[in-house]
């Protein structure tokens, strides 16, 4: 039996095939005896189950030795887990992640049979986060309208042990990527460190983390991409970056984003912008801009009409949104692409849109007429691109359609 034993400890210190040092990979190989081993490269470094390989890359005529000045010992094979993340989440006292989850409508996705990788907050984490996002308790913490948003960048698809978290990104539910570090046996998501790795579930794995991360917002997203360079400017200029960044409640927006070429035709179709630094100087490049916005709309309807009005923040002025079944069209311009945000989406547009008139009678948009016959244009044209009356809900379902 001792020389089983023996035997067994040895081949837990073999992997089949040649592995120089120079081609090792951080990874988790079977070796002979069958267990995994955790091997972790950093730059010329490499650790076997934590401990450095001290000489590498000792040929002989079957293989390569790398040196180590520690005895590995077999792992014991965990027993398997008998609670879903929920639960699990609720025996470690993860208290506050799973009343976040309960109330942002998330528990049950995370009771099933569906497999996902949870980075959770503790809640000493939670309660960090309660000053940060300008809160007065953990209570209005988790009224937040972001806050499904803000838990499901906490989840990644699927199942990955802290072994194969790599340097890099990894998407999450929410949409947007994660970026990964790691720094020997340290891993760190989105400048937080998992504290506990490798908590099983039976639908996945948990790695408890010690801060809730926020995923990139409006703001963080278009500066990323440099083909909103012009826009994210003007955002500064007009002093609204911190609208839509996370603020004290977490509203949640839309932006019909115009790229830089939409700007460079604005300006060059215009006799009144000479060039860029003459729209910024425009004194209605904030009201401009909030006519980009609306808020985000949640919620599902059964019948759909093809148009909707929907108000702006800019208050005196509605975009009109047409579903004609393909490209979905803001004031006569087609949507060319949707990109997520941690508070809100964007919908990237080739054209920038100009509030219209204030009707000086009653302080409202006068919607264009048609020269004919006195009714509104149904379908807009220029840069306004306004379309008439009757257009109720579509707005609502076309958004729900990316959530």
């Amino acid at each position: 039996a001792d020389k089983d034993a023996l035997a067994a400890l040895l081949k837990y210190h073999v992997v089949p095939g040649k592995v120089m040092l120079s081609a090792a990979e951080t990874s988790t190989p079977a070796s002979v005896e069958g267990s995994d081993l955790n091997l972790v490269k950093t730059g010329n470094g490499l650790t076997v189950n934590g401990v450095a390989v001290a000489k590498a890359d000792m040929q002989s005529g079957n293989g390569v030795v790398h040196s180590i000045e520690t005895v590995l010992t077999i792992p014991v094979a965990a027993p398997a887990p008998t609670q879903n993340i929920v639960e699990l989440a609720t025996a470690t006292t993860l208290n506050h992640l799973v009343t976040a989850l309960e109330k942002a409508g998330l528990k049950a996705m995370f009771e099933g049979t569906d497999k996902y990788t949870v980075f959770a907050p503790t809640d000493a984490a939670f309660d960090a986060a309660v000053a940060a996002l300008g809160e007065d308790s953990l209570a209005t913490l988790l009224e937040r309208a972001d806050l499904a948003e803000i838990l499901e960048y906490h989840v990644v698809a699927g199942e990955t042990k802290a072994a194969a978290l790599a340097a890099g990104d990894v998407m999450s539910a929410q949409g947007t990527n994660i970026p990964v570090t790691v720094d020997g046996m340290k891993k760190m998501v989105d400048g937080a460190e998992v504290t506990t790795a490798d908590v099983m579930a039976t639908n996945g794995v948990v790695h408890v983390i010690n801060q809730v991360m926020l995923p990139p917002t409006l703001v963080d997203v278009l500066s990323a991409d440099a083909e909103f360079s012009t826009l994210v400017t003007a955002l500064t200029t007009a002093n609204l970056t911190a609208t839509f960044g996370y603020t004290k409640g977490g509203p949640m927006y839309t932006v019909f984003a115009p790229t830089n070429a939409a700007f460079t035709a604005l300006i060059e179709g215009s006799a009144d912008i000479a060039d860029a630094d003459a729209l910024l100087a425009l004194p209605n490049l904030a009201d401009i801009l909030k006519y980009h916005v609306v808020p985000r709309i949640e919620g599902a309807v059964t019948q759909l009409p093809s148009y909707w009005t929907a108000a702006t923040l800019l208050t005196t002025a509605n975009l009109t949104v047409v579903d004609p079944e393909e490209d979905l069209i803001v004031n006569g311009h087609a949507m060319i692409e949707h990109i997520s945000a941690g508070n809100g989406d964007i919908y990237k547009i080739g054209a920038v849109l100009m509030p219209p008139p204030m009707d000086s009678t009653d302080g409202d948009t006068d919607p264009p007429m048609d020269s004919t016959d006195g009714d509104t244009d149904p379908v807009g044209s220029g840069t306004n691109g306004a379309v008439g009356y009757g257009l109720v809900v579509v707005f609502v379902a076309i958004l729900c359609r990316v959530m």
